[in-house]
């Protein structure tokens, strides 16, 4: 029977099964819910999210056979019924009333399949801020299927939580929001999850962002765009022509953003993040660049370098491929990461490549939904004298979702730590 800690993960091996949620029945009621996801984590159509409205998928892979039953709540599965275009499916719960937290459902246990082999995962609550929970995901993996503990919180109700998945939720009657969430310590034991063939080892999951709307009196400062930049739209893609002398010069990538701060109760945090890029070789080497939290790259190696530079109300970070190795490279991958306890919100933030030649290509990233502490901007595919950019914007939960994906194998840390 195994016990999963936050971020692990176990193999199923019984395709029809229930996935039970217990909590102590004298807390109150916990709304449950599940989301069938596709590859990049939203669901396909609104018919995707399974809660006390709409208990069952349209396959009935996926059903809400009790809920609020004296703190139960079960999800019948039949995972052989997925549809083949869904992922990974997300089950979640919300608290059901203003102002209360998930600390109050301390306890909350989820469990799947039968004893002796049944797979259970017991979130630590204590001192959770958060009104809303991702308690575990089922997700593909090598023609089967795994359970994943997942534990990501959010500072909101199942609204925002529906619409980070991509459901349409019609707003309703404004509530008090729940306290501003604090990030919890993990247990010195806790600290390397995961199992080596995610390529996750060393996973912390990331803080829960503080989302509340800001009230902010100092104007948003514009980010300076290079002249004669090329503005490609999101899902848009743009062919580069690369000469020799093109080749052999540096080429280098920038991710810029500006953002309001102050305000009347001090609570607009300015936008802080990391950019990092993900890399093949024509060779079969991969890697990755994030400082100074990824540089799995050969050792000693020069292909990439990052740079940071601070202005007054506006950042940039650039990642520069070095003269003469753009040719060594198959495909880039370039992502942005929340840096610390700030928020997407009233902020401006542009991703510009510039390659030596040929006119600046730029892209606005569009703010991500409450909850997504990740974005994969674009992608950049060299094929001998043509590269490909492709402009993205795809929010993720958190660095483990976007890899997961996008298999890249990447052992993800919290930025800053050690």
């Amino acid at each position: 029977m195994p016990d999963l800690t936050m971020g692990a993960n176990a193999p199923i091996t019984e395709e029809r099964g229930d996935l039970v949620l217990k909590w102590p029945a004298e807390a109150g009621s916990l709304d449950c819910s599940a989301f069938l996801l596709s590859a990049v984590g939203r669901v396909r159509s609104d018919d995707d999210m399974i809660f006390y409205n709409q208990r069952e998928d349209a396959d009935a892979s996926v059903r809400l056979s009790s809920r609020n039953e004296g703190g139960n709540a079960r999800f019948a599965f039949d995972l052989r019924r997925v549809p083949r275009d869904v992922d990974r499916v997300v089950v979640c719960v919300t608290v059901d009333g203003a102002g209360r937290t998930m600390e109050a459902f301390a306890g909350l246990e989820a469990s799947f399949g039968r004893d002796p082999s049944a797979i259970r995962f017991r979130p630590d609550l204590r001192g959770a801020r958060e009104a809303a929970l991702r308690v575990v995901e089922f997700y593909r993996r090598g023609g089967g299927w795994k359970l994943r503990a997942d534990g990501q919180g959010y500072n909101a109700g199942l609204g925002p939580l529906a619409r980070s998945f991509g459901v349409d939720v019609e707003e309703t009657e404004p509530v008090d929001p729940a306290p501003a969430p604090r990030p919890r310590a993990m247990p010195a034991d806790d600290r390397h999850l995961g199992h080596s063939d995610e390529g996750t080892d060393g996973l912390e999951r990331p803080m829960v962002f503080d989302v509340q709307p800001a009230d902010v009196a100092v104007a948003l400062r514009p980010v300076s765009r290079p002249a004669g930049a090329a503005v490609l739209e999101r899902g848009a893609t743009q062919e580069l022509t690369l000469s020799n002398a093109i080749v052999q010069a540096p080429i280098r990538a920038t991710l810029s953003w500006s953002s309001r701060q102050g305000g009347g109760e001090g609570r607009a945090r300015p936008l802080r993040l990391r950019l990092g890029a993900f890399y093949e070789m024509r060779n079969g080497l991969r890697g990755a660049l994030q400082e100074p939290d990824v540089q799995q790259a050969p050792s000693g190696d020069d292909l990439m370098k990052l740079v940071s530079t601070d202005g007054p109300g506006t950042d940039e970070q650039s990642i520069v491929v070095a003269p003469g190795r753009m040719s060594e490279i198959d495909l880039l991958h370039f992502y942005a990461v929340l840096d610390g306890p700030s928020t997407w919100r009233s902020s401006h933030v542009e991703f510009t490549v510039i390659v030596p030649g040929v006119a600046p290509v730029a892209m606005e990233v569009p703010k991500p939904d409450d909850g997504s502490s990740c974005v994969l901007i674009a992608t950049l595919r060299i094929d001998g004298a043509l590269a490909t950019l492709r402009h993205l914007s795809q929010p993720a939960i958190d660095q483990q979702m976007l890899d997961t994906t996008m298999e890249w194998g990447v052992r993800w840390r919290y930025p800053g730590r050690t």
